[in-house]
């Protein structure tokens, strides 16, 4: 008769056999922070002008968001090797971390192509793409963000500070 694979759990265990079962498992707790991170907004087709800097301003705050939960899930593993139950937690705490740092990046996406300004969106909030600008903030199509600081009137015939105009 075959032993079952339970009778080898009362089997006692050198060190180093609990130090490898140990890792092994610190690495497959591990294993939900490997997931992709989302794909990017694909803009609708007859957008606002205020829509690319929107989403611009949302994936950076994401990204300020995710890094610092990459920093506690380092933490969580490395204190899962001296205290297994602390290290734990520290390792759930960072996988809710990183579903909290996605759901609001969506919720942001959805703000940004609700209504004619973009669900409030200001491009010189905090973090914004025209936070550091002291003159005018115009939009810009030809821009990563959207907007341009300009010393111009965004509406000036004569000087554009956006290549190509405006519209981009």
């Amino acid at each position: 008769m075959s032993a079952h694979w339970l009778d080898r759990l009362s089997v006692r265990l050198t060190r180093r056999q609990a130090m490898k079962a140990g890792l092994a498992g610190a690495m497959v707790a591990g294993l939900p922070l490997t997931r992709a991170q989302p794909a990017g907004a694909i803009q609708p087709s007859g957008s606002l002008p205020c829509f690319k800097g929107c989403i611009w301003t949302d994936n950076n705050k994401f990204q300020t968001q995710f890094k610092g939960c990459k920093f506690t899930a380092g933490v969580g593993l490395s204190s899962y090797l001296i205290n297994p139950i602390n290290g734990f937690f520290g390792i759930v705490g960072a996988v809710a971390c990183r579903d909290l740092a996605i759901l609001e990046q969506k919720a942001g996406y959805v703000d940004c192509v609700q209504g004619d300004d973009c669900g409030g969106f200001n491009p010189k909030q905090l973090g914004g793409p025209c936070a550091d600008c002291h003159n005018n903030c115009c939009p810009c199509g030809a821009s990563d963000n959207g907007y341009i600081c300009c010393v111009f009137d965004c509406n000036d015939p004569t000087n554009s500070c956006c290549p190509g105009g405006p519209s981009g």
